[in-house]
């Protein structure tokens, strides 16, 4: 059943956004029964519906003047995160091309949500926070400013009438030469939705909402023109600074049905969108056409182009066999994938929040929770926390290394990151706070840095978990000896070292360390990747301090993003999943093995582990091919691929993140062992056919998939003639 038709089943008493969950739920259950990936971090998945729905927005937004493939599309986890992106987008393209000079970028906002989250609500942080970006709800005031020359207008639909609307578009149409860019956006006011096309004519960047699931589940869509996306659209920005973590399975069907209940739409598009589905090498060829290119070829030439038919537990079905899953722990689940057997009905969702929050505060100490959507949302919202817990403190203190996500704050503390990269120093200035970087082995740094009076957080992994290095002692001494004199909060994100993983005897890995935090970020292993979810959790006189001096902000962080939908599903994963994490000292001793096997291979220079994250790093005998970012990243992703096809494992490249709870011990402590077996004896000659094999087999499947192209272009271009 469609959407529709599930809307149109279902009980009366239900409200608007009950139905909308209650077609959620319908999909959700289809979607298990057959145990369709939802989220699957090690190979950049992107789901056919993802495919799709980039598809269908090209179509929705293009006119007959436009090419067929006018727009390209990228998704994420909510409608604040489709905002955030556009920001990124902008603020990156004023820094490289336009010689520093930064344009105004005027915002049309009625919902409140964009000064919230740009920190312009945030007590004495206003004027930085502010920067070039100016936030204001009143039409003509908005008109007045995006009237300014080389001025980037960005307008949300939501809360202006459909006519008013259309005024402001018209009135942007007549300055569009004046404009460097315009975007418009719609959040989640379905009444908007059949505007595309008008939203499209008017502008070179459409972002869309919950409106895509209609309020049920999380999910946001930015399309790009393509003169705009060039500015993305290569082998380093399409990964450093666009994210497939927002192509959750369930988000995309949600979306992919609704876009296809549009009109404007003929039968030669839903036959295209079936053909999607149902053939691969078209799914391969729309996704250079109308969604990132160069991030579909990057899979494809480090070999990573899994076929991904079903996830159970920890195994995946592919066209070509199981594989046992040992990446999605980073991040993305804890006990494997499509864990729920019985699924609620909407009235039993009703209070899940507060369940959730109450679950979380037993496991963490931490009593008070702040939704969110993904790692990066909940890092935005704990620094948002912070700074207005601490007003007047513009500063905040992180490891050089650290990595946070690339959301609209926590880019800012990713920079260093091995896991972040990215060809401008500062892609992403001004940021709306100061962020001093130390170094782990620079003691005296980081007591400088803690010793400023204008710090109100120190951030931090409990150990960078991207490469599996802990945060010295000496430097968590520090932290606690300045923390009382100093006034400043103390954070951390466990995303990565959460749910067990740094530490098997604790939920926090922070907790095992004797730390006492008072803000703390959490995602998506929530819900074991069912569901797109995060959090933040605070200790109470944090919220209060954030109560007294920002109570508009506080109400802000409290409310948005909650949802009683996600937060079921991560209520039962929890509760299930503490329970099977109780022992899991056998599968840290069957890593410690496997890693120690395979530094006796010439490959491998070294081993990491903490807890359950694993790390092999290349050796230096490889010369300037570990020197280079790039190739680095492609030889790990080789070595990746040889472990799959031998061992049948998956694997994050060269880090090993198995499942820390579940039913499925016995056979990740299995598939470790073959794992040790294969790697002790790995030679640099099996890397040489590794990518020899990569090199060859990519540059074949390129020119099939570029003759694909072709071919849907010339069918596409005769299709958009009839329409």
């Amino acid at each position: 059943m469609t959407v529709n038709e599930i809307a149109a089943a279902a009980p009366t008493d239900l409200t608007e956004q009950q139905t909308g969950v209650q077609a959620a739920l319908s999909v959700m259950g289809e979607r298990i029964g057959r145990r369709a990936p939802n989220m699957v971090l090690t190979s950049s998945y992107i789901p056919p519906a993802a495919v799709a729905c980039s598809y269908l927005l090209n179509r929705l937004l293009s006119v007959a003047t436009d090419a067929p493939t006018e727009w390209r599309s990228v998704f994420t986890n909510s409608g604040l995160e489709s905002l955030a992106t556009v920001l990124k987008f902008v603020k990156n393209r004023n820094n490289r091309l336009l010689d520093g000079r930064r344009e105004h970028i005027a915002v049309l906002d009625r919902t409140g949500h964009a000064r919230h989250a740009l920190g312009l609500t945030v007590p004495r942080l206003h004027a930085a926070a502010r920067g070039n970006v100016v936030v204001c709800d009143d039409i003509e005031e908005f008109l007045a400013l995006g009237g300014t020359v080389g001025a980037t207008t960005i307008i949300i639909g939501d809360g202006i009438t459909p006519t008013a609307l259309e005024s402001v578009l018209a009135r942007v149409r007549a300055d569009a030469q004046r404009h460097a860019l315009c975007a418009v956006g719609v959040l989640s006011d379905y009444a908007l939705l059949p505007r595309l096309r008008s939203l499209g004519q008017t502008s070179d960047i459409v972002f869309l909402g919950e409106v895509l699931s209609r309020q049920a589940v999380p999910v946001g869509a930015v399309s790009i023109r393509q003169h705009a996306f060039s500015l993305w659209s290569n082998p380093v920005d399409s990964i450093a600074h666009i994210s497939t973590f927002g192509c959750n399975g369930l988000a995309m069907d949600l979306a992919c049905q609704t876009l296809e209940s549009q009109t404007g739409l003929h039968s030669y598009d839903h036959s295209a969108v079936d053909a999607i589905t149902a053939n691969d090498r078209i799914k391969q060829a729309r996704q250079r056409m109308h969604g990132n290119p160069w991030q579909a070829r990057s899979i494809e030439l480090a070999g990573l182009n899994f076929r991904f038919v079903s996830a159970d537990g920890v195994t995946y079905q592919c066209d070509d066999g199981p594989y046992v899953d040992l990446g999605s722990g980073a991040g993305t689940a804890f006990r494997g994938h499509n864990q729920i057997t019985d699924l609620p009905t909407v009235h039993a969702l009703d209070g899940a929040t507060a369940r959730l929050e109450t679950e979380l505060a037993d496991l963490t100490g931490l009593p008070i929770m702040l939704p969110a959507v993904s790692g990066a949302s909940s890092v935005d919202k704990a620094v948002l926390a912070a700074l207005a817990a601490r007003p007047g403190r513009p500063a905040v203190v992180t490891a050089a290394g650290n990595f946070s996500g690339k959301g609209t704050l926590s880019v800012a503390l990713s920079k260093t990151s091995s896991f972040f990269r990215d060809r401008d120093s500062d892609a992403f200035a001004p940021h709306p706070f100061k962020v001093i970087e130390c170094p782990l082995d620079d003691p005296q740094a980081w007591a400088d840095a803690l010793g400023r009076d204008d710090v109100a957080l120190v951030w931090m992994e409990p150990a960078l978990g991207v490469d599996c290095v802990a945060i010295p002692q000496q430097i968590l001494d520090l932290v606690a000896q300045h923390r009382a004199r100093s006034g400043y909060l103390v954070g951390f994100d466990e995303c990565f070292t959460g749910f067990w993983r740094g530490d098997n005897t604790a939920f926090l890995m922070s907790r095992a360390l004797g730390q006492t935090p008072d803000v703390v970020a959490i995602a998506k292993s929530m819900s074991d990747g069912l569901v797109p979810i995060g959090a933040v959790l605070l200790a109470e006189h944090v919220h209060n301090d954030i109560r007294a001096h920002a109570p508009e902000l506080a109400e802000w962080l409290r409310t948005t993003h909650a949802s009683d939908f996600t937060a079921h599903f991560a209520l039962h994963a929890l509760q299930v999943g503490r329970r099977d994490a109780a022992d899991n000292s056998a599968l840290v001793q069957a890593l410690e093995d496997c890693l120690r096997a395979a530094e006796s291979s010439p490959v491998f220079d070294a081993s990491a582990r903490i807890g359950l994250l694993g790390r092999l790093t290349l050796t230096d005998r490889l010369g300037w091919l570990t020197q280079s970012h790039t190739l680095k990243e492609y030889l790990e992703a080789v070595v990746s691929r040889r472990i799959a096809d031998h061992c049948r494992t998956i694997t994050l490249q060269m880090r090993v993140v198995p499942s820390t709870a579940g039913r499925d011990h016995e056979r990740i402590t299995a598939a470790l062992g073959d794992m040790a077996t294969y790697l002790a004896d790995f030679t640099f000659a099996d890397l040489a056919r590794g990518v020899a094999r990569s090199v060859i087999g990519s540059a074949a499947r390129e020119v099939l998939i570029a003759a694909t192209q072709r071919h849907l272009a010339g069918r596409d271009a005769a299709a958009f003639c009839v329409r």
